[in-house]
């Protein structure tokens, strides 16, 4: 594992602008929402973000149900936990491509990316540094703010809840996290949970 990027934790609905508002205030973090997307999903299963950023780099993700009535991820999260906590962690490497080779024939399963996901990217980017094959065989997502790409991946839950998750993450410049990846990372992890192995979350989920 590298160097911890991200955490991402789960709030109660309408307690996310008021603990973000105590880690700056106390922790001296700063809202760094530039990625156009802080909302992904529908009424029923949807989040709201707001990522936080200390002036070394660190990031706090933290994510909210959309409604009090949602039935997503995040509030899966709280029911299972009796509350509030860390839904995951994301660790940095400068070759994403060779440890992820290394875990998985190691046996370690990530989420699974529909073929769209990466038709879509191709479209989209055109042109990134390592072929495409080789993206949907290792079942890396790619992404782009305006200072460069950003390749990560999910594994599938590792805890007995089936609630936590390690993310693995390479940063080639960018800063954010890219709306396409946030809302393709939101899909794969509620298909999971509602029994979609393929990893392709239906329109009633989302």
């Amino acid at each position: 594992m590298g160097m911890i990027d991200h955490v991402g934790y789960c709030l109660p609905w309408g307690s996310a602008d008021m603990v973000a508002s105590a880690y700056e205030k106390v922790f001296g973090l700063q809202r760094a929402n530039a990625d156009s997307l802080d909302e992904v999903g529908n009424k029923a299963t949807g989040m709201r973000s707001i990522v936080l950023r200390s002036a070394l780099g660190f990031t706090v993700v933290l994510t909210e149900p959309v409604s009090p009535a949602s039935t997503g991820q995040t509030q899966r999260f709280l029911d299972a936990h009796a509350g509030p906590g860390v839904q995951h962690a994301a660790f940095g490497h400068d070759d994403l491509f060779a440890a992820v080779e290394s875990l998985r024939s190691s046996g370690l399963e990530f989420l699974p990316v529909p073929d769209a996901y990466y038709d879509q990217a191709q479209q989209r980017l055109r042109e990134v540094p390592v072929p495409w094959e080789t993206l949907r065989r290792l079942g890396i997502l790619v992404d782009a703010d305006d200072q460069g790409l950003l390749f990560q991946l999910f594994t599938r839950p590792i805890t007995r809840h089936g609630t936590f998750f390690i993310e693995l993450i390479q940063r080639s410049g960018a800063v954010g996290f890219g709306a396409n990846n946030v809302r393709a990372l939101f899909e794969a992890v509620q298909a999971t949970m509602d029994g979609h192995p393929d990893g392709v979350a239906r329109d009633e989920d989302v």
